[in-house]
């Protein structure tokens, strides 16, 4: 098939890198809202409203709103309000070329790694199976629901997945509810995305509703303290990060608060974000039996201190008859400096 087109019109150009990395996972809804953002971009009025979007594309304020949040968590839009909390702009920001994964986000209810050894499992139910739970009422409160949440006639596959989740992972349909508005809260209604997500919540023990908005709140936390460590702003924890965040607070077992004692030790040594530098800080105090942010900081006086004896030792006068003015040394920077040397400063950094 070829795609003609016959004499000139105006465009608007949409970055490759939003297509390849970002258009094919979000609801459609919220890519219809981010197109036509760019086209009034494009345009030279750029007054607009929230109710003037709405009415363009036939949607509600609220799905208008929903699409804006969603574009500006994963670092697409700038939102800024005035002082009565309304929206007062919003700033189309360049797309990373990077963010070409199919989820950008690494969510810590959704591991890539366990998702993808377990996706090779046969995810379907026996027609015997299916039979029953359509004649069970509960289980077709998911589907209503399910129906509900995505807007959309469940498909054979839908309610197979949901009856796996049921059957075979054990869900509560509570938790089943969950996971779909979950994932259509996040701009996600396919169904491979949901498999996935049901594959890693039942990979890392999440059975019941309450632990998964736990675990929900956790993750959200431990982005949230890491990124104000940092300074960082405008986009979210690309996958690789959240991967060494997710292995220095489980694997490495360091409480949230050493690992934001060790971004804050990274901005002070070299003033910018970087996670293999503070990698190379935790292990470090792994080795040293640290888990309190009192041990850490006890750890580094100790460093300066042990420091300032060896200058003083080295700074003794020869000869007593001799009086030379001390020197005034700034032990913090020479720690720092070292520290530096230590753990790689001069490598990479994210």
């Amino acid at each position: 098939m070829v795609l003609l087109r016959s004499g000139r019109w105006k465009q608007t150009a949409v970055s490759n890198a939003f297509i390849d990395g970002y258009m094919a996972d979000a609801n459609g809804e919220f890519v219809k809202v981010y197109l036509y953002l760019l086209r009034l971009a494009d345009s030279r009025d750029g007054d607009f409203s929230v109710s003037f979007l709405a009415d363009k594309l036939n949607n509600t304020e609220k799905d208008v709103l929903r699409a804006l949040a969603y574009w500006e968590k994963l670092g697409l839009l700038r939102l800024e309000q005035a002082a009565d909390g309304k929206l007062s702009s919003v700033a189309m920001l360049e797309v990373p070329e990077q963010a070409g994964a199919e989820f950008p986000e690494r969510n810590v209810l959704e591991p890539a790694e366990a998702a993808a050894e377990l996706a090779e499992e046969e995810v379907s139910c026996s027609l015997d199976t299916l039979e029953r739970l359509q004649a069970d009422d509960d289980f077709q409160e998911v589907v209503f629901a399910a129906e509900r949440y995505l807007g959309r006639t469940l498909s054979a596959k839908d309610v197979e997945l949901f009856g796996y989740m049921r059957e075979t992972l054990h869900f509560p349909n509570d938790l089943i509810e969950y996971l779909i508005e979950y994932c259509v809260d996040g701009g996600h209604r396919s169904y491979r995305y949901m498999e996935k997500v049901a594959l890693g919540w039942h990979e890392d023990g999440i059975c019941t509703l309450r632990q998964a908005k736990e675990a929900n709140r956790a993750y959200k936390a431990e982005n949230k303290a890491v990124m104000k460590a940092f300074g960082i702003t405008g986009r979210i924890l690309a996958p690789e990060e959240r991967k060494l965040l997710e292995k220095w607070l489980r694997e490495d077992g360091m409480p949230l608060p050493v690992v934001v004692e060790a971004c804050g030790r990274t901005m002070k040594a070299i003033h910018s974000p970087s996670f293999e530098y503070t990698d190379r800080i935790i292990k470090d105090w792994k080795k040293e039996g640290i888990t309190t942010v009192e041990a850490a900081r006890a750890y580094y006086e100790k460093q300066k201190a042990e420091r300032r004896r060896g200058e003083k030792k080295a700074a003794a006068p020869a000869n007593r008859f001799h009086n030379f003015t001390q020197r005034d040394t700034d032990y913090d920077a020479l720690l720092m400096q070292e520290e530096k040397e230590l753990y790689g400063a001069d490598k990479s950094t994210v």
